[in-house]
């Protein structure tokens, strides 16, 4: 009888053993398909290699040199690009109610204008109240609907640089940017 209960209690311990050696080698397969497939591979720095102490600061001094060209030809491309730009205004969070929309419906948006002359900063300024009048009963003419069409968002900015250009008495020098536009 001794025997008879010692074969099971030797069967469970048999499993129970094969049970953990499976899952360590689940959990290593694991790790090697991971760190293999999924993890980008990282190139080797040659300059932790390197043992050589004078090697490690040419390399080093290289490196920097060529973040230093890369970071000065980006600011540029991105100075170019922008540098006729010498003055910003903002006009903050304009609620518009879409015609036919019943109090249901609201366009939020805040535009930036851009401007070639510093001193069209201080003429809009001066004449926000009247530009955001324009703005309020052009943009109001539009249903819910057209706001929804993405198409549309750069009539909406043609609309408001025309305004933006009629207040203004230019025709040309005023740039307009969305910083925010939200249809509710």
């Amino acid at each position: 009888m001794a025997e008879e209960t010692a074969k099971p209690k030797n069967k469970l311990i048999i499993y129970i053993v094969a049970g953990i050696v499976v899952i360590v080698l689940e959990v290593f397969v694991a790790y090697a398909l991971v760190t293999k497939f999924l993890m980008p591979s990282q190139p080797v720095d040659s300059t932790e290699v390197s043992s050589d102490t004078s090697t490690v600061a040419k390399k080093t001094a290289v490196k920097k040199e060529k973040k230093k060209a890369t970071k000065k030809t980006t600011e540029s491309e991105s100075s170019s690009e922008f540098s006729s730009i010498q003055g910003m205004y903002t006009l903050a969070d304009f609620v518009i109610n879409p015609a036919n929309s019943n109090g249901k419906h609201f366009f939020v948006f805040t535009v930036v204008y851009a401007f070639e002359d510093k001193t069209m900063e201080d003429l809009i300024k001066e004449r926000e109240p009247i530009l955001k009048d324009k703005i309020i009963a052009e943009l109001g003419k539009k249903t819910f609907e057209w706001y929804g069409i993405v198409s549309n968002r750069e009539a909406v900015r043609q609309k408001l640089l025309e305004i933006g250009q009629e207040i203004l008495g230019v025709d040309r020098g005023v740039h307009v940017y969305f910083t925010k536009y939200v249809l509710q």
